[in-house]
């Protein structure tokens, strides 16, 4: 349910499904809305990149950990598990780490 206020305020920059409920591509054109979208974004990919243990690894080890999240059918739609190559002293070394998933 939508909040009356917020519909008031921004209801006429809103677009709205065949049940009359707002879309989520036009909340989300609403910065307030966006803002806080993408903090809760944030705060996911920090949360499973910490619990994913991402860092510095040897590419095997990196590759397994891919693969087993990107296997994984908990968030295959929204995030992605990548690996980037590490420049400098740690050159045998990949980092591994979680992204947002975009299409």
């Amino acid at each position: 349910m939508v909040n009356q206020e917020f519909i008031d305020e921004y209801g006429s920059r809103l677009k709205y499904d065949s049940q009359g409920k707002p879309t989520v591509e036009s909340l989300l054109k609403i910065p307030a809305v966006k803002y806080i979208f993408d903090s809760q974004v944030d705060d996911a990919l920090q949360n499973l990149n910490k619990q994913y243990k991402a860092g510095k690894y040897n590419y095997e080890d990196a590759i397994a950990k891919v693969g087993a999240f990107n296997r994984s059918k908990n968030f295959s739609s929204e995030y992605l598990a990548t690996i980037m190559e590490v420049e400098g002293k740690d050159t045998n070394k990949v980092e591994f780490s979680i992204v947002k998933n975009t299409p």
